[in-house]
């Protein structure tokens, strides 16, 4: 039979990486949006959450939804990097060289989460915005750049993945934001669909603890 302290060491450290797992922190599909004149400057997430900005606010530019060629409108989206069985419904759609230099922030909150990831499927007009560039903040002023997306302005979707998030870990305040640049005409785009944030779960202290006294148990075990 076992050693009851051999039991217990690999019970501890079982439970602490169960307690391990990736969450979703917000995730927008869209396909609730409404093409302009009209569309939403303020939109919350379909799962999880979080809230984008695109009206002055949070470090947001104050985007337009016209008529004719708005700055900000909805378009035929996507299932591509869709959670579950989302259906393609629509985009996010910024546009208009009027536009140049905007950006759209995102809000939300990363209590107990470490590690962000972000992804999204985005296409574009060829004389629609070449640059799609990222950064973070822990506080809405002050963002760190963490990547430029080139060559969005091909009309065939594609998936962006950016490069793990760590400066956001455990922050209960955190924002992305999203500059746009490089459009060439009033009626170029891109299109933004099926934006996912997810964070690996931090495990509680009391799970650190239990780990330490696993591996305290086991070290006392093989001596």
């Amino acid at each position: 039979m076992k050693n009851i302290n051999t039991i217990l060491a690999v019970g501890a450290v079982t439970a602490v990486c169960g307690g391990a797992e990736a969450a979703v922190v917000a995730y927008w599909n869209f396909n609730s949006l409404t093409a302009a004149p009209g569309t939403a400057t303020v939109i919350s997430a379909d799962q999880g959450a979080g809230t984008i900005f695109a009206n002055g606010s949070n470090g947001s530019s104050a985007w337009t939804s016209l008529n004719s060629n708005p700055q900000l409108t909805a378009f035929l989206g996507v299932s591509l990097n869709a959670l579950g069985a989302d259906p393609a419904g629509n985009a996010l759609a910024p546009a208009n060289s009027s536009s140049n230099g905007q950006s759209i922030t995102i809000s939300f909150d990363m209590t107990g989460l470490a590690n962000l990831s972000v992804s999204y499927a985005t296409r574009g007009t060829s004389t629609g915005f070449n640059s799609q560039s990222w950064a973070a903040s822990v506080d809405g002023v002050n963002f760190v750049n963490i990547q430029q997306v080139t060559g969005t302005t091909s009309s065939t979707w594609s998936v962006v993945t950016l490069p793990t998030i760590t400066m956001l870990d455990g922050s209960a305040v955190a924002f992305l934001r999203i500059t746009f640049q490089g459009a060439s005409s009033t009626s170029g785009n891109n299109r933004i669909d099926n934006l996912q944030l997810n964070a690996d779960v931090i495990p509680a202290p009391g799970a650190m603890a239990l780990l330490g006294v696993a591996g305290l148990i086991g070290s006392r075990r093989r001596r």
